[in-house]
């Protein structure tokens, strides 16, 4: 009877050992309530296996439970949780509940209060969240900066500088991008107030060279994003509108403004030009940014604005760029104007052309595209070249080389990885130009900002300034409704598509001050350093005030005047039948229309 009872004492205390680990905290509450001298039944209640009637076999139990709980309890295996940790549990419970999320949801209509304090609950989450995780980066960026530098990164060095302008540049674009405003106008009035407020010039501090390099690769990113996102095929659909809209409003106002500026501002010809094919380029990240926009809600999609407009902006870099890439060639040419000097700029444009297409050709097969990590090769291969083509050709001598040769390299490879399936949002390239834009982009506009010196500008070469940027601005908004005036659109799209086409930014963040980091690179013997490194800040000041006077009122004026002049999908009224002065029919092919197709046509 004794082994028996023993027996089965063993296995009421396996048992209740099971049951405690599998115990509710709402049972450890009832168990703590009820003291130490409280037996165990009290405590599992009807949850026991044998809490019967029979009060004398729950005594016996109790009796040979508490006989052997001393050597059992120390026998537990691990991971077993007594009744003692069960109360810490529970106590731990009852302390944190109240500040979880997981304990305290939101209602539906929950008053503001209501939702700032479940903002704070733990663990952190939403924008919250977000915002810790940036300044934990920052902070770890700090640190990583210190550690490797020592007092470089510390108030008066370099890294420190750079690092103090990202990120206010970077929280400067939020708030802009928070009232509907362009991020990079946040990030320019960033750089200038670095650079111009005392007590906090921070940016005084950033070396030349430094400053240089990075908008050097900034502008790099800019071109290979611009030709990534550039269809071939869209080119075919409407080529006439395209390249009419793309090449004659920037022709026109580089022509406007390298006049006006020659006789208002008394620059030399080949720098008033430059100037002008600083000014002409149109912003992609404005213009294409603001048309998703209005593609995603319907307007103008049945017309093929959109599919128009965003090629079209693209060439319209393209074609500016390389008249740029060509005068800045000739402005710091050394030695007597002669045959050379004229032709100088079209050899070395021509030669980068040639030689960005081999190495695009070269990327068609190497890496293999079965390679293990083609997208990470592919990527390094891009991008070094790329940074190979703008420094290599200024190390030769041959600086109006390397931007046409990164353009002309990208839209080789692209071409072949397009039928692949690269295509859009399914090329990973593209994703990841995107990622390094962000990193480039407060860095670029902040260090543009921190170009402008205030103290340096004359309020009468400000005004001139203005004047010149305004009369280009209204030329060329003349210049393409002229450009669109055959193309198959009603009165109203064409009247909305000047308003698209003269929003500054990208481009002249990008090549603004290229001019001016070439004029301060000449031997301090040159004697026409002092007059180009002048003109070469002018420039730079002019293409800030080109981004602050149109950047954020473009945006505006597409997106009230495509919300006004374009047509949803819905809208019977239809601009197919304006016709097209790319494809007008001949009297033989009207006459061999059938009947219905005459009756749709009138």
């Amino acid at each position: 009877m004794d082994t028996l009872s023993d027996k089965s004492g063993e296995v009421e205390l396996t048992s209740l050992k099971q049951r405690s680990n599998n115990t509710s905290t709402d049972d450890v509450e009832v168990a703590l309530k009820a003291g130490p001298t409280r037996d165990r039944n009290s405590f599992y209640g009807d949850k026991h296996p044998d809490n019967t009637n029979n009060s004398g076999t729950s005594q016996n139990q109790d009796e040979s439970l508490g006989s052997k709980e001393g050597d059992q309890e120390q026998s537990d295996p691990p991971g077993k949780c007594s009744l003692w940790c069960l109360s810490c549990q529970h106590c731990c419970y009852r302390q944190c509940k109240p500040y979880m999320t997981k304990y305290n949801s939101v209602p539906q209509d929950a008053s503001r209060i209501t939702k700032c304090h479940h903002a704070f609950l733990c663990p952190p989450h939403g924008k919250l969240a977000k915002w810790f995780t940036l300044l934990f980066v920052a902070m770890v960026m700090f640190g990583v900066f210190w550690g490797i530098t020592g007092a470089n990164a510390l108030p008066g060095g370099n890294l420190f500088a750079l690092y103090i302008l990202m990120v206010f540049a970077w929280l400067l674009g939020v708030l802009a991008g928070k009232i509907k405003l362009p991020p990079l106008f946040g990030m320019l009035i960033a750089g200038a107030i670095l650079k111009n407020v005392p007590h906090i010039n921070f940016a005084a501090d950033i070396n030349r060279t430094w400053s240089s390099t990075i908008r050097n690769m900034a502008f790099d990113v800019i071109l290979i994003r611009a030709v990534l996102g550039l269809d071939p095929a869209s080119l075919t659909k409407a080529p006439g509108a395209i390249v009419r809209l793309a090449a004659i409003p920037c022709l026109i106002e580089a022509a406007t403004v390298g006049v006006v500026s020659h006789f208002l501002l008394n620059f030399p010809w080949v720098w008033a030009f430059l100037l002008g094919f600083v000014i002409a380029p149109i912003s992609p990240a404005v213009v294409i940014s603001s048309m998703i926009v209005l593609q995603d809600q319907g307007y103008g999609v049945e017309q093929g604005i959109p599919q128009i407009l965003i090629p079209a902006a693209i060439l319209d870099n393209v074609i500016t760029i390389s008249g740029f890439g060509i005068l800045l060639t000739v402005a710091f040419s050394t030695g007597a104007f002669n045959v050379y000097t004229v032709f100088k700029g079209p050899i070395e444009a021509l030669m980068g052309i040639l030689c960005g297409a081999l190495v695009g050709l070269l990327m068609w097969y190497l890496p293999h595209k079965k390679h293990k990590h083609l997208v990470l090769f592919r990527f390094l291969i891009l991008f070094m070249a790329a940074l190979f083509s703008t420094f290599g050709s200024k190390a030769a001598g041959a600086s109006g080389a390397g931007a046409l040769g990164v353009l002309s390299m990208t839209f080789v490879a692209s071409y072949r990885w397009r039928q692949e399936g690269w295509i859009g949002k399914e090329n990973p390239l593209g994703r990841i130009m995107v990622m390094l834009w962000r990193l480039f982009e407060p860095l670029l506009f902040g260090l543009i900002g921190a170009e402008i010196d205030i103290a340096k500008l004359d309020g009468a070469t400000v005004g001139f300034a203005i004047a010149t940027l305004f009369i280009g601005f209204l030329i060329r908004m003349v210049a393409a409704f002229v450009a669109v005036t055959c193309a198959p659109f009603s009165w109203k799209e064409k009247f909305f598509l000047p308003f698209a086409w003269f929003p500054k930014a990208t481009v002249q963040a990008a090549i603004g001050s290229i001019a001016l980091d070439m004029a301060q690179e000449l031997p301090d013997s040159n004697p026409d350093k002092a007059t180009k490194v002048t003109l070469g800040l002018q420039i730079l000041s002019m293409a800030v005030l080109a981004i602050l006077f149109t950047a954020p009122p473009g945006a505006t004026a597409i997106k009230l005047a495509g919300t006004r002049l374009l047509k949803l999908p819905h809208d019977t009224d239809s601009a197919k039948n304006v016709p097209d002065c790319d494809n007008v029919k001949t009297d033989k092919e009207k006459i061999s229309l059938s009947e219905n197709e005459l009756e749709e046509n009138v």
